[in-house]
C-alpha cells in the first residue's frame, strides 16, 4: 500500500515536471502576468469604489431634490403673500385696522382718553443695596426682603 501511494506521488510529480516543461515559463513572463494580475484586482477595485459613491451621489441628489422641491412651494407661497399685500383689498383691510378708517355707511365710535394713563407707580427703593454684600442680594432674591 505504501509502495503504492510512494509510485502515484511519484507518477504526479513526473507529469506535473512534464506540462511545466512544457509550458516554457520565463521569470520576466510570469512578473509580467502577476504584474497584469495586480493592475486587473486595482481596477476592479476602482470600479467597485466608484459604483458606491454613485449610489452616494444618488442618494445625495433625491435629498437636494426634496430641498428643491420645498424651496419652490416656499416660493410660491411667498409670491402669493406678495401679490396679496400689493392687492387692494390688502389696504383696504389694513386703512381699516391701522388708520381706523371706514367704509361708507359704516359706523365708527369714539373713545375718549385721560391724556394721564394711570399707571401704578413703583416705589423706589431708599437705601441702596451695598454690591459687596452677598447676603443681602440673597435674601432680596429669596425672601424678596
Amino acid at each position: 500500500m505504501k509502495a503504492r501511494f510512494v509510485k502515484l506521488i511519484t507518477n504526479i510529480r513526473t507529469k506535473v515536471r512534464h506540462n511545466i516543461a512544457r509550458l516554457d515559463l520565463k521569470l520576466s513572463d510570469l512578473l509580467i502576468q502577476g504584474f497584469l494580475l495586480f493592475v486587473i484586482f486595482g481596477l476592479g477595485y476602482n470600479i467597485y469604489m466608484s459604483y458606491n459613491k454613485g449610489l452616494d451621489n444618488l442618494a445625495r441628489v433625491g435629498d437636494e431634490q426634496v430641498q428643491l422641491d420645498n424651496l419652490v412651494k416656499e416660493q410660491q407661497r411667498l409670491r402669493e403673500l406678495e401679490k396679496y399685500y400689493s392687492s387692494a383689498e390688502f389696504g383696504l383691510a389694513y386703512a381699516r385696522d391701522s388708520w381706523n378708517l371706514a367704509e361708507p355707511g359704516a359706523q365708527l365710535y369714539m373713545i375718549n382718553r385721560d391724556q394721564v394713563q394711570q399707571v401704578e407707580n413703583v416705589k423706589a427703593e431708599v437705601k441702596p443695596i451695598p454690591l459687596a454684600d452677598n447676603s443681602l442680594w440673597w435674601s432680596k432674591l429669596i425672601l424678596g426682603k
